[in-house]
């Protein structure tokens, strides 16, 4: 039992205060031991006491304790590190020693040293080491982060004492904060909309918001109470100003007016209009006479508060001004605007007198002066907050820390300290008085994107969305080397087997090849578009690429060219409608293209090109016509002679609903205009207009008779028209949120389903609910709400698809379902846009618009079977990789080339056309033995390569957006990852052996080293283990709070690690399925690596810091 424990024992009170005992004491020596002693600072956190244990520190570092000064620097560093690290430690209090060690590993002070090392050896188990400082440094000018807001902090003002804040969220609340501790004391609930500004009185009791429910709420800050609701302004209330007597304030809005406020009658004063566009911005002289707004047409205008009238338009600026502050004396004004810069007014004269340059687009609300006028705060891109010196014109300070756009800064009345909000969710609070930080630790400017590790483990390189790629020293965690010369994002990095070579894909179109020894480029690839992903084979004959298009296309890398493509249509078909005698079905694009198909033997007979978008069709009852809706206009093609017969226009917005008369002499419309229009077929002419919205084209139902027509009017009802009147004969009420409408054959029963999930059949003649039907119980996939319904020609039967991408047959009489069509049974998909029964009530026919492969399916209702796949169309996908001889590279981009590359001679010795409508290559990887490759594109193609003659061999359709995909050790099978499901691929055939359900997009994949098990990560917030010979789910994992992005397999298949949104780095064990070990970051986790010593982990962050960090503890 050591010293402590005896201490804790004997009296825990005691030793809790014990640093107070010792500095009244005169014990400053002892003092000083005791806060660098990681036993008793351990303790005192895991027991929730951290902000005593700040407090601590703050007492030893007074100046009447005689403790000497290079102590108390160390001591001022350790209490630095520990208050940075506060909002991690009050999640998980065995965190200390990871931030201590990423805080303070570079700091050499023997005190530190001692300290780290005592937390080294109190570690147990598993846990990640920092290798090296990479978090947010003690002693820099951040003192803490604010943590609670569910969305994007918009607003923050700070209390006239200095000690408290008060923060406007996305999330509909606003928070009150003590600066001191960092907690949350009140959330104060009431807007219905996003919070997007706040002022406090000058006596600090009360506070003014604005928010897009178009209020303004006054608050009562020690009751937390609302005291008023202004109502007044029609649009968002974005910004809002306090007068300095706490009487009147003055709000800006979206309805490009101010409104002046008495707070103590709630009453609108006056109204102040001349903005031709939104007000982002108000700010009140000091002695409450003027007011100055900024506004999105550009301009500022200067008030006078007691007439209402415009004195001054101050015109300079070249985009939007989001922010705008006077100075303390009212003589001068600062505007930030989207054009990149800042600019000092003069108020009397209406001058600029001088526009800072800051480069950056979008300093939006975020300008603030200090309050002895001489500096001011600016955002810049790069999620940073600049320092200006107003007279000298120079920045001064740039501070770093958050992860997304900064919003909003606030300063302290004593000017010491500055609080920033942002869109990641946290507020900061920033030391004004801190100097230089003692260790810069080199980090990218914006997220990274892209880790790769060199085959020997000794280095990692990094790209980002800061156009740049970094070289790090995985032993001693620093940066090398910073690779510059892209002009775009940088989507992907892979590095040649023998570690010297690397090369990146850009969004600015480009692959570039880099000397890792050197840092310089030493060739860049031109394509036509962006490249996500590329992989390059073991022996560099070959690569594999994979693009936005969907596609995956194999490469000799010699010859440059496409040896297999596995190829299909690339448009997205969302409309479908059957001939009335079974035969054919007519099939619509979003390129305007129909097909006729025959049904029997499921070829296409005929293709109809439209000049114009196509939106919804309707055939007529003989099956010899089509009617077309295209945009406002009505087109009525005769489908024997392909001849557009005629022409009708009318409505005044595009039309999206269409149904023809029984008898097929008339049709009705239904648009955006908000009418209903009856016209005659044979002459084209509107015979009657109704004024009502319908909300799809599945919501109108017409009688058989001609006579009458149901839709679903947008408050939820069902109304029932009479076509001949134009008058609603009922309104049918009990189902809200109607999607789908069908009319049995007789006329006397219509079938509504919603998003409710249930299937209501009503009486016509009554308007009587007669059964409602429970349709789905089960929430899957994108949901259980009914998209679509049907009813076979004899009224006895219907066919529901909801949005989890189950077919349901129902008896109408009963309501019992009689068969579900599931997608092991042939569909694959999981949002059906469109089903038909056929008049014979023996098959339906359906399209899905999300579904895998964005075919045409038709099923036989009477034998359950699945007949047969109509395909026609699709939807979207970028990446490097170096070949194991590192002698080439293939790099993929968003036009869908490839381009093969010699890395000794940096010259391009092929270029491959691996899609011909330049559709994005999402991610390519190359075969083990390096003889193939398998590309992802956009068009949902994955392709088989030959590397050595170029040519694609095989081309597998089956996805709809690949995201990832991972090639098995012994390259004959490919796992790829998309919209819900996993496929297995047989590389030699083609063939899709496996399908892996997955309710969840899939963003991440890794093959087990030993090719028998994989390893994905979801949206969903799990990790799912597959076995790859049975297809089953062995295990899934929980314990993310937010979305898992990356994935990585230690060398030995028994543990993995994964990379969240919620800013964790998880270590699992894969035979039990437990977390061995957790680690934070400071933003959201983006990527992540493990080098193939199975110890050494890269981490990438959204803020662009990376992380090198070794696992210790493995058995």
């Amino acid at each position: 039992m050591s010293e402590f424990e005896d201490l804790i024992l004997e009296n825990e009170e005691y030793f809790l205060n014990l640093p107070y005992h010792l500095g009244k004491a005169g014990m400053a020596d002892d003092l000083c031991d005791i806060l660098t002693e990681f036993e008793f600072v351990e303790y005192k956190v895991s027991v929730s006491l951290l902000q005593l244990l700040i407090e601590d520190y703050d007492f030893a570092l007074q100046s009447d304790v005689q403790i000497y000064q290079y102590k108390k620097n160390s001591l001022r560093l350790i209490q630095s590190a520990i208050r940075l690290s506060a909002n991690v430690l009050a999640e998980d209090k065995t965190q200390l020693t990871e931030q201590l060690m990423g805080r303070l590993l570079y700091n050499q002070a023997p005190t530190i040293q001692t300290l780290l090392k005592e937390a080294l050896r109190s570690k147990r188990g598993c846990w990640f080491r920092s290798l090296a400082p990479s978090l947010t440094q003690a002693g820099e000018p951040l003192l803490r982060t604010l943590e609670g807001h569910r969305d994007s902090v918009h607003g923050v003002a700070i209390i006239c004492d200095g000690m408290q804040a008060l923060s406007a969220s996305e999330d509909g609340t606003l928070k009150l904060w003590t600066l001191q501790t960092g907690l949350c004391q009140k959330t104060l609930e009431g807007h219905n909309g996003l919070v997007g500004s706040v002022a406090v009185t000058p006596d600090g009791t009360q506070a003014l918001s604005g928010a897009s429910d178009k209020t303004l709420k006054l608050w009562d800050l020690q009751t937390g109470e609302c005291q008023k609701t202004l109502e007044g302004h029609s649009d968002c209330v974005y910004a809002v100003a306090i007068f300095p007597n706490g009487k009147q304030a003055l709000s800006g809005s979206w309805d490009k007016t101010l409104k002046l406020w008495n707070l103590q009658t709630g009453e609108c004063q006056k109204t102040l209009e001349g903005h031709s566009d939104y007000v982002g911005a108000v700010a009140i002289s000091p002695n409450g006479k003027q007011a100055l707004s900024g506004s999105w047409d550009g301009t500022l205008k200067l008030w006078n508060l007691q007439t209402g009238e415009c004195q001054k338009t101050l015109e300079g600026h070249s985009d939007y001004v989001g922010a705008v502050v006077i100075t303390p004396d009212g003589k001068q004004a600062l505007s930030g605007s989207w054009d990149g810069t800042l600019k000092l007014w003069n108020l009397q004269t209406g001058e600029c007198q001088k526009t800072l340059e800051t480069h950056d687009i979008g300093i939006s609300r975020c300008v603030a002066i200090t309050p002895d006028g001489k500096w001011a705060f600016s955002y810049s891109y790069g999620f940073m907050l600049k320092l200006w010196n107003l007279q000298s014109d120079v920045c001064q300070t740039i501070l770093k820390g958050h992860s997304e756009e900064v919003t909003d800064v606030a300063i302290t009345p004593d000017g010491t300290q500055a609080l920033s909000a942002s869109r990641d969710k946290t507020l900061k609070l920033w030391n004004l008085q801190t100097g230089e930080c003692q260790t810069t630790i080199e980090r990218h400017s914006r997220s990274v994107i892209t880790l790769a590790i060199t085959p020997d483990g000794t280095q990692a390189l990094s790209g980002s969305f800061d156009k740049t790629l970094k070289l790090w020293n995985l032993q001693t965690g620093e940066c090398q080397k910073t690779l510059e010369g892209h002009m775009g994002d940088v989507k992907d990095v892979a590095i040649t087997p023998d570690s010297k070579q690397a090369l990146s894909s850009s969004l600015d179109g480009t692959l570039k090849l880099w000397n890792l020894q050197t840092g310089e480029c030493q060739k860049t690839l031109e394509t036509p578009g962006v490249v996500d992903s590329v992989a390059i084979t073991p022996d560099s004959k070959q690569a594999l690429s994979g693009s936005l298009d969907g596609t995956l296309k194999l490469w000799n890398l010699q010859t440059g060219e496409c040896q297999k493509t596995i190829e299909r249509h690339t448009f997205l078909q969302n409309i479908v409608a059957i001939t009335p005698d079974s035969k054919q079905v007519l099939s619509v694009s979003l390129k305007s293209v129909l097909k006729l198909w025959d049904l029997q033997t499921g070829v296409c007979q005929k293709t109809l090109e439209d000049n114009s978008r196509v939106d919804t069709v309707a055939i007529t009852p003989d099956g010899k016509q089509v009617l077309l809706a295209s945009q406002k206009i009505l087109k009525l093609w005769n489908l024997q002679t392909d001849v557009c017969q005629t022409t009708s226009e009318g409505h005044d917005n595009d039309i999206k609903v269409l149904a023809i008369t029984l008898d097929g002499k008339q049709a009705l419309s239904g648009s955006w205009d908000r009418t209903l229009k009856l016209w005659d077929l044979q002459t084209g002419i509107c015979q009657k207009t109704i004024k009502a919205c319908v909300q799809s084209a599945h919501n109108v139902a017409i009688t058989p008779d001609g006579k009458q027509m149901v839709f679903a009017s947008e408050e939820g009802n069902l109304k029932l028209w009479d076509l001949q009147t134009g008058i609603c004969q009922k309104t049918l009420e009990g189902h809200g949120d109607i999607t789908s409408i069908a009319i049995t054959t007789d006329g006397k029963q219509a079938l509504s389903g919603s998003r409710d999930g249930t299937l209501k059949l009503w009486d016509l003649q009554t308007g009587v609910c007669q059964k409602t039907i429970k349709a789905q119980k089960t929430i899957r996939a994108y949901g259980s709400w009914i998209v679509s319904v049907a009813i076979s020609s004899d009224s006895q039967q219907a066919v529901s698809a909801s949005a989890d991408g189950l077919l349901k047959l129902w008896n109408l009489q009963s309501g019992v379902c009689q068969k579900i069509l599931e997608k092991q049974k042939g569909f694959i998909g999981n949002w059906i846009q469109a089903l038909a029964i056929t008049p014979d009530s023996k098959r339906v026919i359906l399209a899905s618009d999300v579904s895998a492969d964005h075919t045409l399916k038709l099923w036989d209702l009477q034998n359950d079977f699945y007949q047969t796949t109509l395909e026609e169309y699709l939807g979207f996908q970028n990446s490097v990789a170096i070949t194991p001889n590192s002698k080439q590279m293939l790099s993929a981009s968003s036009n869908g080339m490839l381009k093969l590359w010699d890395l000794q001679t940096l010259e391009c010795q092929a270029t491959l056309q691996a899609t011909f409508k330049k559709h994005n290559i999402y991610a390519v990887t190359i075969t083990p033995d390096g003889k193939q490759a398998f590309s992802v594109s956009h068009d949902s193609m994955l392709k088989l390569w030959n590397l050595q003659t170029g040519e694609c061999q095989t081309t597998i359709e089956g996805h709809d957006w690949v995201k990832a995909v991972a090639i098995t050790p012994d390259s004959k099978q490919a796992l790829s990852s998309s919209d819900g499901t996993l496929k297995l691929w047989d590389l030699q055939t083609g063939e899709c052996q496996k399908i892996l359900e997955d309710n969840s997009s899939v963003n991440a994949v890794a093959i087990t080293h030993d090719g028998k098990r994989a390893l994905s990560v979801s949206s969903d917030r799990t990790l799912k283990l597959w076995d790859l010979q049975t297809g089953e789910c062995q295990k899934s994992l929980e314990g993310h709070h937010d979305m898992v992005t990356s994935v990585a397999i230690t060398p030995d298949n028994k543990q993995a690690l994964s990379a969240s949104w919620d800013r964790t780095l998880k270590l699992w064990d894969l035979q039990t399925g437990e977390c061995l070990s957790v680690w934070f970051g400071e933003s959201s986790l983006n990527c992540c690596a493990i080098s193939s010593d199975g110890v050494t982990v890269v981490v990438g962050e959204y803020s662009g810091r990376v992380h090198i960090l070794r696992l210790e503890g493995m058995k």
